[in-house]
């Protein structure tokens, strides 16, 4: 389930009950990125936009910074509690809008929020967490599989066992 629900009629990044902790490009952005191909979410202003993650030196990249745009803003969710939000997430037009990133609950609750930003320009990439073992695992699940076991249609290992099957009855392997 997502930390975060989002509001496009009232602007509002709604964080999801009993959810303390954020982090802006997981739980945030990229959900927001999901909710803007579901169903007609698209008509509604961004949410958000996003400099960095550009390579600078070997594993280096800009650290990412995130700016909630178009007057969009974070609701706690209804309850006494800190919401821990980690990354670099700042409010873009803050001359119309302010730079509060946070609006109150709509009930009487003490909510404390804790930003954490980096003062880094960069950061070192940590890599995806798939080991060669994972890929070896993958290529072999992918490359023994038997014709008998792809029946999924309308995919690419239909689509390959068709022309295999193709090739063997045209050289005359099957009927």
């Amino acid at each position: 389930m997502d930390s975060v629900t989002f509001d496009g009629v009232e602007n509002l990044i709604i964080v999801n009950n009993g959810v303390v902790s954020l982090d802006v490009k997981a739980d945030i952005y990229s959900v927001w990125k999901q909710w803007m191909r579901e169903g007609t979410n698209t008509k509604f202003l961004p949410a958000l936009r996003t400099v960095g993650g550009d390579p600078t030196t070997g594993v280096n990249t800009v650290a990412p910074y995130f700016f909630l745009t178009n007057g969009w803003k974070i609701r706690p969710y209804e309850g006494n509690h800190t919401l821990n939000i980690s990354g670099n997430l700042f409010v873009d037009e803050s001359e119309i809008y302010g730079n509060n990133i946070v609006v109150p609950t709509l009930g009487s609750f003490q909510v404390l929020v804790n930003l954490s930003t980096t003062s880094d320009a960069t950061v070192v990439a940590t890599g995806s967490g798939v080991t060669t073992q994972d890929k070896t695992d993958i290529i072999d699940g992918v490359m023994n599989k038997s014709l008998e076991e792809i029946t999924e249609s309308g995919t690419f290992g239909e689509h390959v066992k068709n022309e295999l099957l193709t090739i063997k009855k045209f050289i005359g392997l099957s009927e």
